[in-house]
């Protein structure tokens, strides 16, 4: 199969759009069918408030290193100006990547504020996390 290259005409456009795409659409599963109109009408209304939380969760930087290792500098075939390029696929991961950063960015906080408790498990070679419990020690 051919790879496909997308030319980035504006970096800044593309990585506040992956943010906002990212953000609200988290938790949506993934046998759901998209519909992108009403995903566009929710980018386009976020309030402050939400737009704090995004930046607390996906900070711009982050997502500026997550994107730079797709993003080449190619030659364009039809006009032959230099520009920069991601490959579809390459977007597509991406977008993934910047979803997990998002969720442990999310879990991190939610362990420094005290509301999740963490631990490496050494057997499952993993960290794992629970509600924190109350004072008589249930979970």
């Amino acid at each position: 199969m051919k790879t496909e290259w997308l030319e980035i005409s504006d970096q800044n456009k593309l990585i506040e759009w992956s943010r906002r795409f990212v953000y609200t659409t988290f938790g949506c599963n993934d046998d759901e069918k998209f519909d992108i109109e009403e995903i566009m009408k929710e980018m386009d209304a976020l309030d402050d408030e939400h737009i704090q939380e995004m930046d607390r969760i996906i900070p711009l930087v982050d997502t500026k290193n997550i994107i730079s290792q797709f993003l080449k500098k190619r030659r364009n075939k039809t006009t032959g100006r230099i520009g920069l390029f991601i490959k579809e696929n390459d977007y597509q991961i991406f977008l993934t990547e910047l979803n997990h950063r998002m969720v442990s960015n999310t879990v991190s906080g939610l362990v420094a504020k005290g509301l999740l408790e963490s631990a490496f498990d050494n057997d499952k070679n993993e960290f794992v996390f629970w509600v924190k419990g109350n004072k008589n020690g249930d979970t």
